[in-house]
């Protein structure tokens, strides 16, 4: 099967582009990790919770995207909810 040079490009741009987010979102986790440092950070359990919540949802997202289901859209902006 010969692959057209159209398709060739998208694969090596989804690479390229794959390669960069996910090292920057690997990054970003990891520095999420470090607001558990209570040496460093006062945590409160309940904001811990909701950001542990909302990770999960945007994985979830992410994981139905991939499937070629229907989503939903994770808030652009993520705020803690107010009690």
């Amino acid at each position: 099967m010969m692959i057209n040079n159209n398709d060739s490009k998208k694969k090596q741009q989804f690479r390229k582009l794959a390669e960069i987010r996910m090292t920057n979102a690997l990054r970003d986790l990891r520095l999420i990790g470090n607001l558990a440092d209570t040496r460093n950070y006062g945590i409160n359990p309940d904001e811990s919770i909701q950001m542990i919540g909302a990770l999960q949802k945007a994985l979830h997202e992410v994981r139905k995207k991939f499937s070629y289901e229907n989503n939903d859209v994770t808030d652009k902006n993520w705020k803690f909810k107010s009690k």
